[in-house]
Formats: structure tokens, C-alpha cells, sequence
């Protein structure tokens, strides 16, 4: 009992081990697909990063706006404090903008005024300044809706609130429009416009455009601003990143701690069960040996029995012989005195046989005596031997079972010794495992020193471009002092120069006064020079490498656009022709395809689906009449289900702008695809009702719905017994 209550306990355990193992590999699972997930994002985050980085990489700083930025009052310029909400509109915000995207945003007239001092003191040129409190914002009337307008260019474009009156001021009453001819339809000089090639048609007439390339990059704040937000974001997955990856390790320590829990349990029950047969069987044994003594004990008493019975038995016997010996010696009384009546010779004679007689009948009282003790003692002895051979193999059986106790005490405490082996191994185990942890946090920390690197990588970009524009400063100084050397030598030809010394004390307080304008001559400037090419050679390296990469990353999205628009074609394809047959099917003479409004670039564009009813000219989905339309819109859903099928449809009233002839046709054809979808339809009409597999009635009485079940089978088979 208490071995089978052990076994239960132990099967209970592994059972809420086993459901605690699903349950962690479910959330494993879960855990597993939501870290690729984040994989997935941050990838995505860090191609976006590097984009801007780029982008950023590519935005001269401008050394004017450098030099007063930090001042208080200062916002930015107009293209940095902008950013489009449409990329498409790029150029034409551009173009409208002109040249005031380089204007610069401050608080009041008082920072232009300090900031034009600072570019006065420094000799950084001029700028255009739009203080908040000065500027005057003219009033804007919307254009018109129609075909080709856009809308006013100040509503695509996002800004902070406030330097509206700024944006405003810009872009004035500019209106974006697709090209000249909405320019012409909306009408010129009536609005200063811009096309999406960024054409521009002032009020006054003029019209300018052509081919240029923008001076102006708009959205540097954008930009700035779109960094910080991604490198939050490539915080934030990361930390999750982080924070998933610590669960993951802990569910497989714990999925490890269950598993081994669970082998420990089923090598101990395993143990235990083969120990519980060994004694079972030895228990077995035993007892058949005990019944075997027992029937042997039982054949001995049934022995017994029959001597006792034999003894009873030659007991009566005795008693008949001695009651014939009391009758003897009567007659023998009564023969002795019958001698003494008669004659001696007669009696003598019968005395002599009576005497025979007695002497047998002692005789053989005397050997069924014998025979009796010999058979008592035969049976004392038995009895004795047995009892005693039973008594010696129970104390046997008694040392034996002892024995096998003290085994399973043995095995027991192998088992706790290997328990405590399998202790130790699993904290060596978790000893590796941390191993692997410090590992792991190893490969995070290079991770984390690879993103610094691509960091540094940026700033060792931006110094290249310093260094570049240092480096041609400096050739063009070395130039000016080899034609200024040149023209000294020029002036002097080397003979001793005869003259007044005044003069001569003149003319070299001349040349001095000519040399120290001319300033310190950098007798380094070479070996700066040799070192600056040198870094600018090491730093061309790596921004060839970088380049290389960059292509091949372009090559790779490339190949992946390809088979982008590869899969979509055959998607695109298939429910054309699908599309075509289906609507045959329902419109007899009739024909519908699909049209892509960008062939060059069909994912850029989108679906036209165009359709000719019978008898009729080709229409779009739009100006179509409401039967056309569902008939068109269903063949469309057919024709992709015979794409890729669905296993289940859901229709709510489909046939509502049907006549029965139509909505007939669409309830054969789903008759038909119902042999491989289910169809579930929502219908007023019995047209399309009979033709369904089964009715299902709802109606409504005092508040309470009621729900009718009709199978069209039934109905069926009773008609056709009715027939």
C-alpha cells in the first residue's frame, strides 16, 4: 500500500510537472515569435536610423547659422524647422519656398539685430532674418476643388505651432497643383502656383522652371528630430529585447529544472517499481513455500488421523481381546471345576488348547502393543522432524527477507547519493549557463560598441568633410605664398641694391610692413599637411568600404523589389483571368478585367477594375448601377477564392439590387463553389433561399427572438415520397 500510494504521489507529480512544461513552452513559444518580431522591428528601427544618419551626413552645416544658433530668440531656418507630409510634394514645397527656406526664424527684432552684429563681427556674410513680432502675414483665400489642384502648399507641410506666422509668410498664398494644365484650368496669375515638378507660376504672369538641383535640404530639424525618436525606439526594443531574452533564459531554466525533476521522479519510481517486483516475487515465492509446507502439514495431520483411527481401531480390538480373556478365564474356572466333577484327562486336555489359546491371544495383544508404540513413535517423530524442518526455513525465509530489506536500505541510499551527484551536476550546469550569460552580455556589450563605432564613423565622416575643406584652405594659402614668393623674387634679382639709405631704410620698412601683413609663415604647414592627407586617405578607406556596403545593401533591396513585384504580377494575373470567367459566368456576353494604373511601376500605383456588361460599353466601378455593381464586386471575390480559397463565406444580402434572374445565377455558382467553402448568406429572397443546403428563420415576438431550423434535404425526400 504504501508503495502504490508512493507511485500515485510520484505520477501526481510528474502530471503538474508535464502541465507546467506545456504551459512554459506555450509561453516560450509566444516569447520566441514576439523576440523575432522585435528582431524584425529593430532591423527595420536601424535601417531607418542609418537612412537619416545619411541624409543627415549629406546636410551641409551652414558656418552662418552656426555662429548665432546658440544665441536665446534663435528657432532655425525655415527647411530645418519644416518637414512634408508627403514625400511626393518634396519638390514642389521646395520650389515654393525658394529661397526663403534659408531664411532664419527668430523671436523678435531685437535677436536679428544681435545675431546680424554677430555676422557683422566675424565677417560670416549676410542672412535674412524673420522676427515673429515684425512680420506681417497676408491673408489667404483657399483655390477652388477641382481636378489637378492640390491645395494650398502652407497645409503639407508640419511645423511647430509657434513659428506659424513664419510658415505662413513663406509660403503665402502658394497652391500646389499636378501640372500646367491645372495650372492653366485653375487659371494663371490669378494664384502664385506650383507644379509637382516644382514649376512656378507667379500672380504677375511669369512662369519659371526647368531642370536645377535644390540648394536647400528641407527637414533638418525633422531630421534631428526623427534620429532622437528612432534611437529612443532602438532603446526601447532593445530593452524589451533585453527584458524577453531574461525571461527566455529563465523558462529554460525552469523547463531544465522540470525535466530533470521529472527524470529524477520517473528513475526513482522506476527504481522503486522493479524493487517493489524483486519483492514481490521473493513475497511470492515465500508464500508458495508456506503453502507447500502447509499442505505438507496437512498431510501429516490427515496421517495422523489415520493412525489415531488405527490406534482406536486396535484399541477396540484389545478391549474385545480382554473381554475374550475374562471369558476365557471364566471357562477356565468352570473347566477346573468341570475337572473336578469329571475326569482330569478331558480337562487337562481342553486346558492345554485354552492355554494355547491364551498364550496366542498374548502374543498377539503383546504385537499390536508394539506396533502401537512403534507407530506413535513413528508419528511423534515425524512431527517432530517436520516442525522442526518448517520452523528452520521460516527462520531462513525470516534472514532472508531481512537480507532483501537491507538491500533496498542500500539502494536507497545509492539513490540519495545520486541524488546528491545529480545536485551537484546541475549547480555545474548552472555554473555554464551563467558562463553563457556573461557570454551573452559580452556579445551585447560588442553590439553596443559596434553601434558606437558607426557613430564614430559619422562624426569621423563630418570630419572629413572639415578636414577636406582645411586641407583646400590650405592649398589655396600655400598657392598665394608661392606667387607672393614668386613676385619677391621677381622684384629681387639677387645684385647689391646701391642707393640713398634713407630710401633703402624706406623701402624696407616697406617690405616689413608688406611681411608682417602678409603674416607667420607656418614652417609646419607640410608636415600638417602630409598628416591631414594621411587621415584623409585612411578616412576615404573607410567611407569607400561603407560605400560598397551601401550598394550592396541597394542591390539587395533591388533584388527584393523585384520579386516583389514578380509575386504580385502572377497574383495580379491569375485573378484577371479568374475575374473574366466569373463574370461570363454571370453576365453572358459580358466581359471585366483589371487594369494597373502604372504599368512601369505597378506598386506604386494602383487597380482599376473595369467591366462590360452584356450589351453594354465598358465601365468603371464607379459610375456603375447598383445590380452592376454587385454583380462586378462578386465576381471580383470569386476570382480571388479561386486564387486562394477561403473556407468559409459570410454574405448579407448580396442580392438586395438584384432581379431574380441574377441573384438566380449567383445562387448557382454558390451551389457550385459550395462543394469546396461553405457559404453563409443573409437573404430576403426566395430565389436565393432555395437553392441553399439548410434554412435557418429568426423572428421576433414580444422581444424575444426565435430561431427556425429547416433542412432543404428532409423537404426533399418527403416530395419525392409524396411523388
Amino acid at each position: 500500500e504504501n508503495i502504490s500510494s508512493f507511485t500515485q504521489s510520484q505520477e501526481r507529480k510528474i502530471k503538474s510537472f508535464e502541465s507546467e512544461i506545456n504551459r512554459l513552452k506555450i509561453r516560450k513559444d509566444a516569447l520566441s515569435k514576439k523576440l523575432e518580431n522585435i528582431k524584425i522591428k529593430r532591423e527595420e528601427n536601424f535601417k531607418k536610423l542609418t537612412e537619416v544618419l545619411v541624409k543627415l551626413q549629406h546636410v551641409r552645416e551652414d558656418k552662418t547659422f552656426e555662429a548665432i544658433k546658440d544665441i536665446s530668440g534663435v528657432y532655425g531656418k525655415v527647411a530645418d524647422l519644416i518637414s512634408v507630409k508627403d514625400d511626393e510634394l518634396t519638390t514642389a514645397i521646395e520650389s515654393a519656398g525658394g529661397g526663403r527656406l534659408n531664411n532664419i526664424v527668430v523671436e523678435d527684432d531685437r535677436v536679428a539685430q544681435e545675431c546680424i552684429n554677430v555676422l557683422r563681427k566675424n565677417k560670416l556674410g549676410k542672412a535674412t532674418f524673420i522676427p515673429l513680432n515684425r512680420i506681417r502675414v497676408p491673408v489667404v483665400s483657399k483655390p477652388p476643388l477641382r481636378k489637378g489642384v492640390i491645395g494650398l502648399a502652407v497645409d503639407f507641410v508640419e511645423y511647430p505651432s509657434k513659428i506659424e506666422k513664419a510658415i505662413k509668410y513663406v509660403f503665402s498664398d502658394t497652391v500646389i497643383v499636378e501640372n500646367f494644365d491645372s495650372a492653366r484650368s485653375l487659371g494663371i496669375g490669378t494664384f502664385r502656383m506650383v507644379t509637382l515638378d516644382g514649376d512656378i507660376f507667379e500672380k504677375s504672369g511669369t512662369i519659371s522652371g526647368g531642370s536645377s538641383i535644390s540648394k536647400f535640404s528641407l527637414g533638418r530639424g525633422a531630421l534631428e528630430n526623427e534620429k532622437e525618436k528612432l534611437e529612443k525606439e532602438d532603446d526601447r526594443l532593445k530593452l524589451e529585447e533585453s527584458t524577453i531574452e531574461n525571461e527566455l533564459k529563465k523558462i529554460d531554466n525552469q523547463l531544465k529544472e522540470k525535466e530533470n525533476e521529472i527524470y529524477k521522479i520517473k528513475a526513482e519510481g522506476e527504481s522503486v517499481i522493479q524493487r517493489e517486483k524483486d519483492i514481490e516475487l521473493n513475497i511470492s515465492n515465500i508464500q508458495n513455500r508456506i503453502n507447500t509446507l502447509e499442505d505438507e502439514i496437512l498431510n501429516l495431520k490427515k496421517q495422523q488421523f489415520e493412525i489415531e483411527n488405527q490406534i482406536e481401531n486396535i484399541s477396540t480390538e484389545l478391549k474385545n481381546y480382554r473381554s475374550l480373556l475374562s471369558n476365557v478365564e471364566e471357562k477356565k474356572k468352570e473347566i477346573l471345576e468341570k475337572m473336578e466333577n469329571q475326569g482330569l484327562h478331558t480337562l487337562r486336555k481342553q486346558w492345554e488348547e485354552i492355554t494355547n489359546k491364551v498364550y496366542r491371544l498374548r502374543e498377539e495383544k503383546n504385537n499390536l502393543l508394539n506396533q502401537i508404540e512403534s507407530l506413535e513413535d513413528k508419528l511423534e517423530n515425524n512431527l517432530k522432524v517436520r516442525i522442526f524442518q518448517i520452523e528452520n526455513e521460516k527462520e531462513k525465509l525470516e534472514l532472508n527477507i531481512k537480507e532483501k530489506e537491507k538491500l533496498l536500505q542500500g539502494f536507497k541510499e545509492k539513490v540519495e547519493e545520486e541524488s546528491k551527484n545529480l545536485t551537484k551536476l546541475w549547480q555545474g550546469l548552472k555554473d555554464k549557463e551563467k558562463e553563457r550569460d556573461e557570454l551573452l552580455n559580452k556579445i551585447d556589450s560588442l553590439k553596443e560598441q559596434l553601434k558606437m563605432l558607426r557613430y564614430q564613423e559619422d562624426e569621423i565622416n563630418k570630419q572629413i568633410t572639415f578636414i577636406l575643406e582645411d586641407k583646400g584652405k590650405l592649398e589655396q594659402k600655400l598657392e598665394d605664398l608661392d606667387v607672393e614668393i614668386e613676385e619677391l623674387l621677381s622684384e629681387y634679382d639677387g645684385q647689391p641694391i646701391e642707393g640713398d639709405l634713407n630710401s633703402l631704410e624706406n623701402e624696407l620698412s616697406e617690405l616689413e610692413k608688406l611681411r608682417r601683413e602678409i603674416g607667420a609663415v607656418n614652417q609646419k604647414a607640410l608636415e600638417d599637411y602630409e598628416e591631414i592627407k594621411e587621415r584623409y586617405l585612411d578616412l576615404k578607406e573607410k567611407v569607400d568600404t561603407l560605400l560598397t556596403e551601401k550598394k550592396s545593401i541597394e542591390e539587395l533591396i533591388e533584388s527584393l523589389e523585384e520579386k516583389k513585384i514578380q509575386a504580385f504580377m502572377e497574383v495580379y494575373e491569375s485573378v484577371n483571368k479568374n475575374l473574366n470567367k466569373m463574370f461570363k459566368r454571370l453576365s453572358p456576353g459580358g466581359k471585366a478585367y483589371l487594369e494597373i494604373e502604372n504599368e512601369e511601376d505597378p506598386l506604386s500605383g494602383g487597380i482599376l477594375l473595369k467591366a462590360r456588361p452584356r450589351g453594354k460599353d465598358v465601365k468603371r466601378l464607379e459610375i456603375m448601377s447598383g445590380g452592376e455593381k454587385t454583380l462586378t464586386a462578386l465576381a471580383f471575390l470569386f476570382a480571388v477564392q479561386a486564387y486562394r480559397p477561403a473556407p468559409f463565406y459570410y454574405f448579407d444580402e448580396v442580392d438586395a439590387h438584384l432581379d431574380d434572374a441574377n441573384a438566380r445565377k449567383i445562387a448557382e455558382l454558390m451551389k457550385e463553389l459550395s462543394k469546396e467553402a461553405q457559404f453563409i448568406v443573409v437573404t430576403l429572397r426566395d430565389t436565393m433561399a432555395s437553392y441553399a443546403d439548410r434554412l435557418l428563420g429568426v423572428s421576433a415576438r414580444e422581444g424575444i427572438s426565435n430561431v427556425y431550423t429547416l433542412d432543404m434535404s428532409d423537404i426533399m425526400d418527403k416530395e419525392t415520397v409524396g411523388s
